[in-house]
């Protein structure tokens, strides 16, 4: 009798230790879920905090890069946007070695995609491409059979207009995006949506003003105007002009370090050593965010390069007042002439951008 109810004990002993364990597992996972929906949170917060505070759409781009690079493991991750004129910019960035292989394989499904979702047909002839920081650096030619094997796009577009594409890719060593990559990716992807359609939004109401409040430059709609104006008096009167693009160096550390008050400080003073630089005749622009273009009419190549190295020095050599701290900054320049480097204002700008690149690449703080 007395071993029957021990048994009876062990049984219910069992019975309640079995439940226990049912409660820790529900607990965990609850816990689980909590610590998922805290997280998911804290990621929208962020998209959140990041698209509300910048109306650039170039330095979006960044954040939202840097954004996703943050919460989400991948090899590739790239922004194609789109202008309904069929101008487009696709910015791409590697975060680890990666084979060229992988690159234009990655590449190729991006305009796969592309091909099939934008409103507009792209001409490839003005495609801006970017790599974003040192991305460059990190592709490699290899004979492994490296590839984008898996990837994730998604369209970003506020109501029913359609801006562009985000992409990210993985090589087959990382396998595939699991559910909660996915849905990471979607979020970042539906904020960051927002936060462009504002920056681009905020940028085209800009343009339609002819001075830039900061530096009191023309704006970028205004100077290609102007631009075409010389193009059209130069070639009529048979004379030679020149454009200068320039980039202050590693601005973007001192609006991280410094905040974007004394950023701006440090491009209005900057404008005043340009202009301060320059003949009365010569036209400035605010290009976009720290970068400037200069036209200089009835001047050729040699006397551009002569303009902008004295530029580049008069810079190099101020001190500039940071946060109340005295600092030095330095200028990379790109020179392009009528009629030798292009014909057209748009090819101009493209031939001043490039020899702005190799400044850049060369080490910077140099004219080519």
């Amino acid at each position: 009798m007395q071993d029957k109810r021990i048994e009876g004990l062990h049984r219910e002993l069992n019975r309640l230790e079995e439940a226990i364990k049912r409660r820790d597992r529900a607990i965990s996972d609850i816990n689980r879920i909590i610590d998922d929906k805290l997280y998911t949170l804290t990621i929208v917060k962020e998209a959140y905090r990041t698209v509300s505070a910048i109306l650039d759409h170039s330095e979006m781009v960044t954040a939202i890069m840097d954004l996703m690079k943050g919460v989400l493991t991948y090899d590739i991750s790239g922004i194609l946007l789109w202008e309904e004129d069929g101008g487009s910019e696709l910015v791409m960035e590697v975060v680890q070695p990666s084979s060229k292989r992988l690159v234009d394989n990655f590449n190729s499904r991006f305009f796969h995609i592309a091909k099939k979702e934008i409103p507009v047909t792209l001409d490839k002839g003005r495609l801006v491409f970017k790599w974003k920081g040192e991305s460059a650096n990190l592709v490699r030619r290899s004979s492994k059979r490296s590839k984008a094997a898996f990837c994730k796009f998604i369209i970003l577009k506020t109501g029913k207009k359609k801006l562009g594409i985000l992409g990210i890719g993985r090589s087959e060593n990382l396998g595939d995006f699991d559910e909660a990559d996915t849905r990471l990716f979607s979020l970042i992807g539906n904020q960051s949506a927002v936060g462009l359609g504002n920056a681009l939004s905020h940028e085209r109401a800009q343009e339609l003003a002819i001075t830039d409040e900061l530096t009191k430059f023309y704006t970028r709609r205004h100077f290609k105007e102007c631009l075409e104006e010389e193009v059209k008096r130069s070639k009529r009167y048979g004379k030679v002009f020149s454009i200068v693009m320039l980039d202050i160096d590693d601005f973007k550390m001192i609006n991280d370090k410094y905040g974007h008050i004394q950023g701006d400080k440090v491009l209005i003073d900057m404008s005043k050593s340009i202009r301060n630089a320059l003949r009365e005749v010569d036209l400035i622009c605010r290009y976009g965010g720290e970068e400037f273009i200069i036209v200089m009419p009835e001047t050729g190549r040699d006397g551009a390069i002569k303009a902008a190295e004295r530029i580049r020095r008069i810079v190099k050599n101020k001190r500039f007042l940071i946060s109340g701290k005295s600092a030095r900054l330095t200028l990379s320049l790109g020179v392009a002439s009528y009629p030798f480097d292009g014909v057209g204002g748009e090819d101009l700008i493209r031939k001043a951008d490039q020899s702005l690149y190799s400044a850049k690449a060369g080490g910077k703080d140099r004219t080519c």
